[in-house]
């Protein structure tokens, strides 16, 4: 379980890392040597654009491998009031099959 959760704080560090470098999709390395993708879906209020995604990026089907959600609450005001709520960005990984 502890490699688990090893890989899975990995896989979000270089997310991470990769996402400040671009807001596409990324390769990276899985366990056992094999090649997933990294995708952010933006802001958006469902994993759809993730999900339609990872079917361009695999024809023949995909596995997910972790999804995570960064909230970000939002501070500063609206142009017509307060912000209308948090921020969420989502991130997928993907193995394709």
């Amino acid at each position: 379980m502890k490699t688990v959760a090893r890989f899975v704080i990995a896989v979000v560090g270089v997310v991470f890392v990769s996402g400040c470098a671009s807001k596409r999709d990324v390769a990276v390395d899985l366990p056992g040597g094999e090649t997933g993708y990294s995708i952010s879906c933006g802001n958006s209020r469902s994993w759809e654009k993730c999900f339609s995604r990872a079917s361009e990026l695999c024809g023949s089907g995909y596995e997910i491998v972790s999804r995570t959600t960064e909230i970000e609450e939002m501070d500063a005001p609206g142009l017509y009031g307060p912000a209308a709520g948090p921020n969420a960005e989502r991130i997928m990984v993907v193995k394709c099959i």
